[in-house]
């Protein structure tokens, strides 16, 4: 029997491949596990918008007004994960959401867990109104 043992030439790129499929496999695992995105400043801003052209539109103190219909917004949702608080100049209010988010929107610059708020005055036909948009949806924020 006359074996040959492995040509030392071909030991090379065999290592070579091995650290090229370990760096892509690596580089994957960061990819998939990494830090999160955090688009809640994103969707509180669209969420602002979306309500300030719907109030705008519809008197939200009226007896048949409702968020999700009259706003074209998902009821379950905003119910769990978002806020949307009215306030009109006479002092009378209306929300949707978790109500306790009003309080943890004036702390969210000391605590990224709090949810991310944007506010604003409207002025229309039916009144003077300060709203406060609100939202809290968890997407995946990354391991660490």
């Amino acid at each position: 029997m006359n074996r040959k043992a492995m040509e030392p030439i071909s030991v090379f790129p065999f290592i070579a491949l091995c650290m090229l499929v370990g760096v892509a496999l690596a580089i994957s695992l960061g990819a998939f596990y990494g830090r999160g995105y955090d688009f809640r400043d994103a969707e509180a801003q669209t969420m602002l918008r979306l309500v300030k052209e719907c109030i705008f539109q519809n008197n939200p103190f009226a007896s048949d007004f409702d968020f999700a219909v009259t706003c074209n917004l998902n009821k379950k949702t905003l119910e769990n994960d978002h806020l949307i608080y009215i306030e009109k100049e006479d002092g009378s209010v209306k929300f949707i959401g978790v109500r306790d988010f009003v309080n943890q929107c004036q702390l969210s610059d000391k605590n990224k867990e709090y949810p991310r708020c944007k506010s604003t005055d409207l002025v229309s036909i039916n009144g003077k109104y300060h709203i406060i948009v609100g939202t809290n949806q968890v997407i995946r924020r990354g391991l660490i």
